[in-house]
């Protein structure tokens, strides 16, 4: 009964359910008056999840539609900087949301914490909206409130805010530069974070988009990545692999001095010791085999081996929308082993 009421609280139709509409929208009424218990910038603060009792919305987009039938609503600084920085997060450029966010802001900027200001400074960086000079004034609140209280990982959301930011009336990339890559320098034993692969790629594709190439960061994302002495699926190396040869194109050893022999050595050294990266992946031209190439292939391989890697051969059952196909099919497939695996019906292939 328990675990019914609890399952409840978020589905529509069970139980619970209009005991989480009733709860849903009596937070929703008193938006302007919502007293935060934790992070100001959680969604969870608001409505504890993305459902709400019309469906599936976003939290933002819920808050939005409320101020647009209410009239004379009042926002707290809380909930101007959970808008900010959430609309920035999850995308969302409405002229109307960003209107009021720039009016609201400019009216309570001044109560603004540590973690408020530090919302509204990702949220503008990233969005580019509201004037420059309320945009100023949020640094400069910033600046002197957050910068000296913010972690790694605030360090890696402002780096991603920024590689977003296009305003040519100011220089975030230069604010970047002189006030928060010191910061993560200073504090970077606690940025566990980036061995995580979609956190470094994510990271280092940032730096990349801002041409930011200092030495000293990437020399250690290098670090991180050559620490990985297995990786097991293809659709992990590639990635890194292709940043590599990316660097090497734009010439970053000769105009940052970063030094990438060692690190795309390491990765090269993981293809010739995996036999599915040395089959799905042409190390020579630096892509992935094609669907054609992989039947030319594949066809002399005898069909009693299995796909085990370490073996000498591997047996190769082609999914059936190739057959489908009939051949015509020249396309670069980055993830052909979930395919073969997931197949529901394939096609031997004979010896010859």
């Amino acid at each position: 009964m328990i675990r019914g009421l609890i399952r409840g609280y978020w589905y529509p139709g069970m139980s619970g359910y209009h005991f989480y509409k009733k709860h849903y929208c009596k937070k929703l009424a008193k938006i302007e008056d919502m007293a935060f218990t934790e992070d100001p910038l959680d969604s969870r603060n608001f409505t504890g999840a993305y459902s709400t009792y019309d469906g599936y919305e976003n939290p933002v987009v819920s808050i939005m539609n409320r101020m647009k039938y209410k009239q004379n609503i009042e926002l707290s600084s809380a909930t101007v900087a959970y808008l900010c920085y959430n609309a920035a997060k999850f995308e969302n450029y409405d002229s109307f949301l960003w209107r009021e966010i720039e009016f609201f802001l400019g009216k309570t900027i001044s109560d603004m914490d540590t973690r408020t200001i530090y919302g509204c400074f990702y949220g503008l960086m990233r969005s580019n909206n509201c004037k420059l000079p309320l945009v100023e004034s949020v640094i400069k609140d910033f600046t002197e409130k957050g910068l000296n209280k913010i972690d790694t990982y605030g360090c890696y959301e402002l780096v991603e805010a920024i590689s977003f930011n296009t305003r040519e009336d100011y220089d975030a990339i230069n604010y970047l530069h002189e006030k928060i890559m010191p910061r993560l320098d200073r504090n970077w034993k606690t940025a566990r974070f980036l061995h995580i692969d979609s956190y470094c790629l994510k990271f280092m594709a940032n730096l990349m988009t801002m041409d930011y190439y200092e030495k000293w960061i990437w020399d250690r994302l290098f670090t991180i990545i050559r620490k990985k002495k297995q990786i097991k699926e293809i659709t992990s190396w590639e990635p890194y692999y292709k940043i590599l040869l990316t660097l090497r194109k734009l010439g970053v050893e000769k105009n940052s001095n970063i030094e990438l022999d060692e690190t795309i050595k390491h990765f090269e050294d993981l293809w010739n010791n995996n036999v599915d990266f040395q089959w799905r992946y042409n190390l020579l031209e630096q892509r992935y085999y094609t669907v054609e190439e992989l039947i030319s292939r594949s066809i002399d391989t005898p069909k009693t081996l299995t796909w085990q890697e370490g073996e000498k051969y591997i047996k190769h059952n082609l999914p059936d929308w190739y057959w489908e196909l009939e051949l015509n099919l020249d396309l670069e497939v980055s993830d052909l082993y979930s395919e073969y695996q997931t197949a529901v019906k394939q096609k031997e292939i004979p010896d010859n």
